[in-house]
């Protein structure tokens, strides 16, 4: 997974994921319609 959803999950590769998961949380924050699809393996 390359998206940073919490620092508990360190499955994210690094300062993209974190940046990506922080863009989708502040979508949700603002109740922003988005969807992120991600790649897990």
């Amino acid at each position: 997974m390359e998206i940073g959803l919490s620092p508990d999950l360190p499955t994210y590769s690094g300062g993209l994921g974190v940046l990506a998961g922080d863009t989708i949380k502040s979508a949700s924050d603002l109740k922003l319609p988005m969807v992120a699809v991600t790649l897990i393996h």
